[in-house]
C-alpha cells in the first residue's frame, strides 16, 4: 500500500489529478473502480470533483500508479508537496 504519511499531505487537486491519470492509463472510470474496490460512481464523483479520494483510496491509487506510470506520479506528488513548501515560504515572509 501506499505511505499513509504522504497520503495525510496531498492535496485535493492533487488527488483529483492522479484519479484522472488512473483513469486514462487504465481506461475507465470502471476499470479504475474495479481495481479499488469501490463503485464506479465514487470514481466519476471524483471526476467531476463532487468529492475527492479518501487516504485509503489515495493509498490504494498510488501503489497502482507506481505500476502504471511511476514518473508521472512522482511529478505529481512532487509539485504538489513543492506548493506547500511554497506557501510555508510564504507565511515565514
Amino acid at each position: 500500500m501506499g505511505d499513509d504519511r504522504i497520503c495525510e499531505h496531498v492535496s485535493r487537486a492533487s488527488r483529483f489529478e492522479l484519479a484522472s491519470l488512473l483513469v486514462d492509463r487504465l481506461g475507465s472510470p470502471t476499470n479504475l473502480a474495479a481495481a479499488l474496490g469501490i463503485t464506479e460512481m465514487a470514481v466519476r464523483k471524483w471526476l467531476l470533483r463532487l468529492t475527492h479520494p479518501s487516504n485509503v483510496n489515495l493509498s490504494k491509487m498510488i501503489e497502482i500508479a507506481a505500476g502504471l506510470d511511476a514518473g508521472q506520479l512522482n511529478e505529481i506528488i512532487r509539485d504538489d508537496l513543492a506548493k506547500h513548501q511554497a506557501g510555508f515560504a510564504r507565511m515565514e515572509g
